[in-house]
């Protein structure tokens, strides 16, 4: 197991920061080749170590290169920013516990269930996850909602239903106001459109979005 928070008195956990340093340091390069400055450079490559980076730089160029290495880093993270829910308050043969997730290299999201056993232990692997789910189905096949601002109504999302806001919105699309269908087919899931032209639209991993700042809430079947 790894624990965020350390025991200090657990000396058989594994401990893990959840904060990442990013340093830059200029020197002159005999400092530069000293044992200590490359281990600390070391510190924070391979697989398991996350916690921070330190990057040297000796002229314009290297500081810029060491910048991009540090954002190409941060832009590749694979992170949380939702809560967890659960679909029973006591635990059964069906108990599990749903998390959200995104990745911020790709924007694309993730939300995977897990099962809990009778232990209150959490499955390693995934039960469930929308991404596939969703990019398995035929966008025509979804049912989407909005709200309509203008009639206080929430409405299906589709061109005809749209208040004058959200039309306006979406025309500022690549493609204009012409686009509006694709641009709402693309939101839907429609991968057509995607691609590096002006026009087209930014290439996903998945047709479900990155879920940021919200908090996941379980709507089970009717008892």
């Amino acid at each position: 197991m790894i624990w965020i928070l350390p025991d200090l008195t657990n000396s058989d956990a594994v401990y893990k920061n959840n904060i990442t340093t990013y340093m830059v340091g200029f020197s002159e390069p005999q400092v530069m080749n000293s044992s200590l400055i490359n281990n600390m450079a070391d510190f924070g490559v391979g697989a398991d170590a996350d916690t921070g980076h330190l990057l040297t730089a000796s002229s314009g160029e290297e500081l810029e290169s060491a910048f991009a290495t540090a954002t190409n880093n941060i832009f590749a993270k694979v992170a949380a920013g939702s809560g967890l829910a659960f679909n029973t308050s006591r635990l059964s043969a069906e108990s599990s516990v749903y998390a959200a997730s995104f990745n911020s290299a790709k924007w694309s999201g993730s939300l995977q269930a897990f099962e809990l056993s009778d232990t209150g232990d959490v499955a390693k692997t995934a039960s469930w996850d929308a991404a596939i789910k969703l990019d398995a189905m035929d966008y025509t096949a979804r049912n989407v909602f909005s709200y309509n601002g203008a009639t206080k109504k929430g409405i299906v999302f589709e061109k005809g239903s749209l208040s004058p806001t959200q039309s306006a919105d979406l025309q500022a699309g690549p493609k204009g106001s012409a686009g509006v269908d694709s641009l709402i087919n693309y939101i839907k899931g429609d991968r057509s459109n995607e691609g590096v032209a002006a026009t087209d639209y930014r290439t996903r991993a998945s047709a479900l979005g990155d879920i940021v700042n919200s908090t996941v809430i379980y709507v089970g079947k009717p008892s």
